[in-house]
């Protein structure tokens, strides 16, 4: 009879080996994702910002439509002043 524990190692590595086969790592998302100007925003305010921070940054991306944020923003945030990537947010 067979001790549990290697029959879930054996299960382990067959899922393991058949999702690299499956999922190359060098695989590309068939669409790129669109987001509009606000969540952008939104999601950037995020990746920066906690708390009161947060809310505050989350408010003016609404007030603005998400298209211009202020100076201060662009100064304590850096993706803010990049061109947004997807996967920089997750």
């Amino acid at each position: 009879m067979h001790a549990p524990g290697r029959a879930a190692v054996a299960l382990l590595a067959a899922l393991v080996l058949t999702l690299t086969l499956v999922a190359p790592s060098d695989a590309k998302p068939a669409l790129a994702v669109h987001m509009d100007a606000i969540d952008t925003c939104l999601f950037t305010c995020d990746a920066c910002y906690k708390a009161e921070a947060l809310l505050a940054c989350a408010n003016t991306c609404l007030q603005v439509d998400g298209l211009i944020m202020g100076t201060a923003w662009h100064q304590t945030c850096p993706y803010f002043r990049k061109k947004p990537l997807f996967k920089d947010f997750f």
